[in-house]
């Protein structure tokens, strides 16, 4: 098999897999309250640094590519960091409005990663 069909492969499980977490996270965030707000986004925090580890692991196998789906990954990842920022740094006071935020924006992520899955799905 040749490189680019591997990397097809390996870039559709891969955003499969990324997309299920994100739903995962969205659904979790979207069902809060001030009682559990601060448990869920430690969670949530904890789950996008490790989705952020992924995605740092694979763009550096890959590098680049035509479809420019590690340039997608890479600007994603610079998102996600800044929510684990929001989610580190909300209140009382805030929690519904940053959970409301990043569940908004993550869908927006889940839209692009969705179109890539798409293009890859053509490919393969």
């Amino acid at each position: 098999m040749d490189a680019k069909k591997v990397f097809y492969l390996e870039a559709y499980d891969f955003i499969s897999g990324l997309l299920e977490y994100t739903s995962r996270i969205s659904d979790d965030l979207s069902k809060i309250c001030v009682d559990d707000y601060d448990a869920k986004f430690k969670i949530a925090r904890d789950a996008v640094n490790r989705l952020n580890a992924s995605i740092t692991k694979f763009v550096d196998k890959w590098g680049n590519d035509d479809e420019k789906i590690c340039y997608s990954l890479k600007t994603i990842k610079e998102y996600y960091g800044f929510y684990c920022v929001t989610l580190s740094n909300s209140s009382p006071t805030m929690f519904r409005r940053d959970s409301k935020y990043i569940t908004e924006s993550l869908t927006t992520s889940k839209l692009a990663l969705t179109c890539k899955l798409k293009r890859l799905k053509e490919k393969i």
